[in-house]
């Protein structure tokens, strides 16, 4: 109580400016005293400016075993005037701050909010330390809070339930034929529960719903694959949901149903395909290389719904589609290996299954998917690998004898592919056949050729031959099922190989660089000596090379291997840049290395010709003892038509002085005037005479000729050139002193022609 002091005029006193501050309250009085005696106003009320929320209500979920959920501990409200200040004085305790609920959206009972909802001011605020929600679920709440007129409104806040529960749950279920849903349920019940498992009776938030979505253990689902309202509004704290499935199928699928974080997931539900296709499987299958299973490859099969559309979406690890081997009129044989998978976007693909131990025409697969769903395949074979038995690398002649046996033991087996005999299986309607093929395919000549069954996975062929053959990689082809299977390659080996028509002696023609040796033909004989009429080979068999003086020699021109035609290789063999007189051609056999020599031949130059050097005189004086030296080596060269040199001749040629005049040899006496060495063999074409000297001769019409040692021989001639004498001498003078010149008249008398040394 504030006192205030003011004189009273004409018995009235007037109060003109009585204020409250720090405080409020709705039992306030004032009291006026004058002297002894005083008097009391009515009580009257002074409300703060506003309320104020120092410390918000919290979020709310219910906890295990509670059935309300606390909003805080220290909810605070305090007074304020108009200058924001806490009416520190608002203590009255008839004065209370009341708490009451709201919610956005929806209705709530004030019965929800259980605690002390009504507190006595003190000192200007008030704690709230046990307000809860009871009953309730949703996100849109508020608590408000009243000082006689005047309210505030707290923060929203949630309230959570402690659990969902699915009541009722979604069933299994199967795509109907023409239908592309399948239903799981259209009253699929959830209800929203506090801790102790109470209904949230109170949820009825337009603005909090459930919503669900579909689960799949050990797969992938499309939230797309869940057909229906998805997104429901509680209603008395439950939802129902009417629900189909589209694209899915397997047996692990669950729903989540969530309500603002809280969660709840239903029990596992199948859903079943309408069918099952098979869209990819084998036609004919065989035993893998090193394995003794035959692997059925990519067998497709894909889970589709009523409407036949493949259900994309099914690709759970947990949901295998298994794939069993059938037989028409006998008993399956085993798989091996992978014959189950997971569907991956609705399809199957088992690629990892095997047939072991069987073999022929008449089998299916039988696809199942989760149990009540099967589906066979079109029938398809089996078909074993072929193995040629005792089949040779080679076969030879025998004397006497123009065909080859194949033998009493060869034939064919039926096995896996680690080369296991299949003894059981076939079909006696599969019949197995050989034939003879030379390398490129091209059908080679069989005798005996049969047609027979397999017996205990063996069918054999005696008695069968290969007539007048020879070839370096033939093989056998075997049918069976239709499928060919060839053996490797395999030689017939000549009896003997000879020269029918042999190389000729030749010569360069005029104009032309290669002379030709003829067409030379080589035959390919059996055991009788007859040529084997069926050898054919387009391939280059027969190699041809050139020996010269038994040495080899690469002046062959063109191709020089051949192929062999019904027994006989024919090769036009021509020469290039090369002479001689003892060649001879081999012919060889190459996959065997036979060979055969012809007999020998020569090969002439067209022409041989002087190179003579620049100092090669006209006239030569003798002017030593020994006679004379010609100036520079003299050289002879082998040319071709073209004249060029034939840098690989070697002829021998002979060197001879001749009289111009006859063309007779020079001679003088018992000597040879020409001395030095005058044969000479041509080595790269060429014969240089280095050596080559005069003697014993003098005069006009000499040359030099050069001729080859062959028949016909080839010869070039020098043009002419004269011998001088070194000097004249007087050997015996005429007449002297004293002589009678008359009495020796008719005496001879000589002059002598000496070289250099007189």
């Amino acid at each position: 109580m504030v006192k205030k002091n003011i004189k009273a005029t004409s018995g009235v006193t007037t109060f003109t400016d009585l204020s409250v501050s720090n405080d409020a309250s709705s039992q306030l009085y004032l009291r006026f005293t004058f002297l002894t005696v005083t008097v009391d106003s009515s009580e009257f009320t002074v409300r703060p400016n506003h309320l104020h929320i120092s410390q918000q209500p919290s979020h709310a979920q219910y906890g295990n075993s509670a059935s309300s959920a606390s909003f805080g501990n220290s909810i605070t409200v305090r007074v304020r005037d108009g200058a924001n200040n806490v009416l520190a004085a608002a203590d009255n305790t008839g004065n209370m701050m009341a708490a009451t609920i709201l919610e956005t959206g929806g209705s709530v009972s004030q019965n929800a909010l259980l605690g002390t909802k009504s507190l006595a001011m003190s000192s200007g605020s008030r704690v709230f330390t046990d307000l809860a929600a009871q009953g309730e679920a949703g996100t849109q709440f508020k608590l408000r809070f009243t000082f006689d007129t005047v309210t505030v409104d707290s923060n929203t806040v949630r309230v959570l339930p402690y659990a969902l529960s699915v009541t009722t749950q979604p069933s299994n279920s199967q795509y109907a034929a023409a239908a592309s849903t399948a239903s799981i349920g259209s009253a699929i019940a959830v209800e929203l529960q506090d801790g102790a498992g109470n209904k949230l009776t109170g949820s009825d938030n337009s603005g909090n719903n459930v919503v669900v979505t579909p689960l799949e253990v050990g797969g992938n689902i499309d939230p797309s694959s869940l057909v229906g309202d998805v997104d429901r509004t509680v209603t008395a704290g439950a939802v129902e949901f009417s629900l189909s499935i589209q694209q899915e199928a397997g047996s692990h699928f669950k729903l989540q149903f969530a309500y603002e974080g809280v969660t709840v997931q239903s029990n596992e539900f199948a859903i079943r395909p309408a069918s099952i296709t098979i869209s990819s499987s084998p036609s004919l299958i065989e035993y893998a290389n090193g394995h003794s299973s035959a692997p059925l490859g990519s067998v497709v099969c894909l889970v589709r719904d009523g409407a036949s559309n493949v259900l994309s979406g099914s690709d759970n690890s947990n949901d295998l589609m298994s794939i069993a081997l059938l037989e028409t009129g006998g008993n399956p044989s085993e798989l091996v290996g992978v014959n189950a998978v997971a569907t991956n976007s609705g399809s199957a693909n088992i690629s990892f299954a095997s047939v072991v131990g069987d073999f022929g025409t008449l089998f299916s697969l039988r696809s199942s998917f989760m149990s009540s769903v099967s589906q066979d395949s079109n029938t398809f074979s089996i078909k074993p690998h072929i193995a040629f038995v005792n089949l040779q690398l080679s076969y030879s002649y025998s004397t006497g004898f123009s065909f080859i046996p194949l033998g009493s033991s060869f034939g064919v087996e039926a096995t896996d592919g680690l080369g296991n005999r299949l003894t059981f299986g076939g079909n006696s309607a599969n019949i197995v056949s050989i034939g003879l093929h030379e390398a490129n395919g091209t059908a080679a000549s069989l005798q005996n050729v049969i047609n027979t069954e397999f017996e205990n996975g063996f069918a054999a062929f005696p008695g069968t031959t290969i007539p007048s053959e020879v070839s370096s990689a033939l093989f056998i082809r075997s049918t069976f099922m239709s499928v060919t299977t060839d053996s490797s390659f395999f030689a017939i080996v000549p009896y003997a190989i000879q020269f029918a028509q042999q190389p000729v002696s030749t010569s360069f023609s005029s104009g032309q660089s290669v002379a030709s040796l003829g067409t030379t033909k080589v035959h390919f004989l059996t055991g009788t000596g007859s040529v084997a009429v069926f050898a054919d080979s387009s391939n280059l068999a027969v190699s041809y090379s050139l020996k010269k003086m038994g040495n080899s020699s690469t002046s062959l021109s063109g191709q020089t291997t051949t192929g062999i035609l019904a027994g006989i290789s024919t090769y036009a063999a021509s020469i290039t840049d090369d002479a001689g007189t003892v060649f001879s051609l081999v012919a060889q056999y190459l996959p065997t290395g036979q060979s055969v020599e012809s007999t020998t031949f020569q090969v002439l130059p067209f022409a041989i010709q002087i190179l003579l050097p620049s100092t090669f005189p006209a006239a030569m004086k003798v002017d030593s003892a020994s006679g004379e030296e010609f100036p520079d080596a003299i050289s002879v060269e082998m040319q071709d038509g073209n004249g060029a040199q034939l840098t690989k001749a070697t002829i021998d040629i002979v060197a001879e002085l001749m009289l111009a005049s006859n063309g007779a040899t020079a001679c003088c006496g018992a000597s040879n005037p020409l001395q030095g060495t005058r044969t000479i063999t041509s080595i790269g074409g060429t014969a240089v005479f280095q050596d080559l000297s005069l003697t014993q001769v003098v005069g006009q019409g000499y040359t030099l000729k050069f001729s080859t040692v062959t028949s016909p021989a080839l010869t070039v001639t020098s043009s002419a050139f004269e011998i001088l004498p070194y000097s004249l001498i007087v050997t015996q003078q005429p007449g002297g002193a004293g002589v009678d010149i008359d009495a020796i008249k008719g005496t001879s008398h000589s002059v002598g022609i000496g070289d250099g040394v007189g």
